[in-house]
């Protein structure tokens, strides 16, 4: 049997235009990034999302994106999950990302307002001065 290289990604593609999103697959569920591209080339982070499957898949997101944003972001990308991801463990996933990326001042444009991320504020703080990190 062959073993997949990535634990909760089934596959991916990388900084897609805008114009190619109607080649996106109906109902995927996963993580998706909006980018905007600048002159010189270089992307930055606008907005990290999730897309949950059939009722509100990866696609339909982008599409609501694409009409609703449609200066904000130029690029996209998709990494879908395995099916046996469940959709708590992809809305975590995201969770973080936009928790790391909420200070930020580039990343997360494309958010009306980015939060933090409540299950880890919830979780326990460390000191770094505090070497005892058994719970």
């Amino acid at each position: 049997m062959k073993v997949s290289p990535c634990y909760l990604f089934s596959r991916s593609v990388e900084f897609c235009e805008i114009e190619q999103l109607d080649m996106m697959l109906p109902y995927m569920k996963g993580i998706y990034v909006l980018y905007q591209c600048y002159d010189d080339g270089h992307m930055e982070v606008v907005y990290i999302g999730v897309g949950l499957g059939k009722a509100n898949g990866i696609k339909g997101q982008l599409m609501i994106h694409r009409d609703q944003q449609p200066n904000v972001w130029s690029h996209f990308s998709v990494f879908e999950v395995w099916d046996n991801i469940t959709k708590k463990q992809i809305k975590e996933l995201a969770g973080f990302f936009r928790h790391v990326y909420r200070q930020d001042p580039y990343a997360m444009r494309g958010a009306a307002e980015t939060k933090e991320y409540e299950p880890l504020v919830r979780i326990r703080r460390l000191d770094l001065e505090d070497m005892s990190w058994r719970f």
